[in-house]
């Protein structure tokens, strides 16, 4: 059972946007570049790579920023508190984010949006920065994740996912198990633990 903490994932609200990929593989097989990511307005870069390998604490700011520009939607300023009282800095960054694979877009102005997995196909954290909310980052770090998963033989995952990212998760034909409300710092919040079938 993941703890309260894990149980809450997601802020990311993205249309969809047209694809130019150029799937190259870094020797090493641990970074993977699709370069020309494109939708009508903004151009990403999307990598796959080890979280040791990224600016962990870039990606928990991001989170941080996520979650209380994108919250207010779904959750009071309580909630939101309670989720993220303050961006993870240092150890607490890499400690939180070892061990995963982040799926990362990037634009002109740094960290985009960011999705992890674990091995065992738990989607752990998926986020989009405020500026890049609904602009296709998120939507094209999910088309990677589940490349990859497929590519590593894994046949379903699984995700605890917020209010706010329901309906972009629905989208992609994830599906609701069960509605839950995690406690976190002694305050409740309402999620969804959802799963998606990648058997053929």
């Amino acid at each position: 059972m993941n703890s309260p903490e894990k149980q809450i994932c997601g802020r990311i609200l993205d249309h969809d946007c047209a694809v130019q990929q150029d799937r190259s593989v870094s020797p090493d097989r641990s970074v993977y570049a699709l370069p020309k990511i494109m939708n009508r307005t903004t151009l990403f870069t999307v990598a796959i790579l080890p979280a040791e390998q990224t600016d962990m604490d870039a990606l928990a700011a991001l989170m941080h920023a996520s979650i209380h520009d994108l919250g207010p939607r779904a959750y009071t300023q309580e909630q939101l508190d309670a989720w993220s009282p303050r961006p993870r800095k240092g150890d607490e960054a890499r400690q939180r984010f070892a061990g995963q694979t982040v799926f990362l877009a990037s634009d002109d102005e740094g960290y985009a949006a960011f999705m992890t997995l674990k091995p065992i196909g738990y989607l752990d954290f998926a986020y989009a920065h405020p500026r890049a909310a609904g602009k296709g980052a998120a939507a094209m770090v999910h088309e990677a994740l589940i490349s990859h998963a497929r590519t590593e033989g894994l046949t379903r995952l699984t995700s605890d996912i917020s209010m706010v990212a329901r309906p972009f998760f629905e989208k992609r034909d994830w599906r609701v198990i069960r509605e839950q409300q995690p406690v976190l710092r002694d305050v409740a919040l309402t999620n969804f633990h959802m799963h998606k079938d990648l058997t053929p």
